[in-house]
């Protein structure tokens, strides 16, 4: 299950292991699309840890990781970014982009 992170819990629980993002809005059409994908991969990857981030409700987060469009997909790995995506991805986009970014 991905969870949704808040402002008060955004650093505590981004600051270790790998972390995949998913920065969206409910009125954002494509964040709609990716939202079931996002869910699909979360669950067949347990390396990672996977949150989704309103960025209506969110917006220090989102302005301090720069996010300017969405859907976005942020990889951090113990608190740093190694990647971004910007836009929806299907899933096996999805999965080889968490490759690149984490080996």
């Amino acid at each position: 299950m991905v969870e949704e992170l808040t402002q008060e819990d955004f650093d505590e629980k981004t600051k270790q292991g790998k972390v995949v993002l998913d920065f969206y809005a409910d009125w954002c059409g494509p964040c709609q699309i990716v939202k079931p994908v996002f869910e699909k991969v979360s669950k067949e990857l347990n390396e990672c840890i996977f949150f989704r981030v309103d960025v209506e409700k969110n917006r220090e987060q989102a302005n301090a990781y720069a996010v300017r469009s969405i859907p976005t997909i942020i990889f951090l790995k113990d608190g740093k970014e190694v990647s971004r995506y910007l836009g929806a991805l299907p899933e096996d986009a999805l999965k080889e982009k968490i490759k690149q970014s984490f080996n």
